[in-house]
């Protein structure tokens, strides 16, 4: 589709025949319209497709498939998600699906992310910055398409190893955290924040390091007036935790400290912002290497003495 691969702006509007993706899916697939009628009657980009509003939404109409689907855990008999309360384990009756199953979305909720001011069909019309919400779990968003590559790098991960690769990176982080909790640098509290906090973070951002990092360190600060990550990027990712009944949602970290050998303790909201900073600059200092991004929390606390 021409006038698709180049990174398209949060407020543009959303036509047929862009893609969606989903944080559970392998794949992304395009958006559609209901064929009877061709749309709402409005078009828009260099195609002259049907502009989309809040209402199509629907799984075989409008959301059609993302490949193969691995959520984190679905119940037995509805097939929906089930998601952490607080901080405990899960409930029992479910079953962790290890292997991936064929996407079928279970969406029953209007787009997030539109634009009040113009409404198509009576409904708003349809931003890039959108997000829908699958009961399996998954939070499904427009795809930004990012420059064409033509020098043969940064080929695309399979869904597996973006799974294997969040599972490594979670468990360096939980390795570091409980070193940390039995060194005494933190409490309990601060410990099971920082691996529910991770954790989500890397799973919204589908297991892009550089991203987690960056909503991790917002979540620590509750945003604030700047933004590591974006306001847009950071509000979506407020909107998953809350979808997914996520205490960190509405967490506030303001009193988490974090000690050093030296019996000092310092907020951790700025080591957060701290060592996020140092290793942005380290990045841009090595642009172009071979150096992989690391988790911020394993970073953090592999330099805290």
């Amino acid at each position: 589709m021409s006038g698709s691969n180049h990174i398209q702006p949060d407020n543009q509007f959303v036509y047929r025949l862009i893609s969606a993706k989903c944080s559970y899916g392998s794949m992304s697939h395009p958006l559609n319209v209901a064929e009877a009628g061709g749309g709402h009657g409005v078009l828009f980009g260099p195609e002259a497709q049907p502009v989309l509003n809040a209402n199509d939404w629907r799984p075989d109409v409008n959301v059609i498939h993302f490949g193969d689907c691995t959520p984190r855990e679905q119940n037995i008999e509805t097939g929906e998600a089930v998601e952490k309360k607080g901080f405990e384990k899960f409930w029992s009756g479910v079953v962790e699906f290890f292997t991936a199953q064929k996407c079928a979305p279970i969406i029953d909720q209007v787009w997030y992310e539109t634009d009040d001011r113009y409404l198509i069909d009576g409904a708003p019309v349809l931003l890039m910055k959108g997000m829908l919400f699958c009961k399996r779990g998954g939070i499904i968003t427009i795809e930004v398409t990012e420059p064409e590559n033509n020098d043969g790098e940064g080929a695309e991960k399979t869904q597996e190893q973006v799974q294997a690769d969040m599972k490594q990176a979670n468990a360096e982080v939980e390795a570091s955290v409980d070193q940390a909790l039995a060194e005494g640098k933190i409490d309990a509290e601060t410990a099971q924040f920082m691996k529910d906090g991770y954790s989500e973070a890397l799973q919204f951002a589908n297991g892009d390091i550089d991203m987690a990092n960056q909503l991790f360190a917002d979540l620590t600060t509750g945003g604030g007036d700047t933004y590591n990550s974006s306001e847009a990027q950071f509000d979506k990712f407020k909107l998953y935790l809350q979808h997914n009944d996520s205490p960190l949602a509405e967490a506030s970290c303001g009193s988490m400290k974090l000690s050093d050998s030296s019996g000092g303790s310092v907020a951790l909201g700025d080591v957060v912002a701290s060592t996020l900073a140092q290793s942005q600059k380290s990045a841009q200092e090595s642009k172009g290497t071979d150096e992989q991004a690391v988790p911020i929390i394993t970073d953090m606390l592999g330099h805290l003495t």
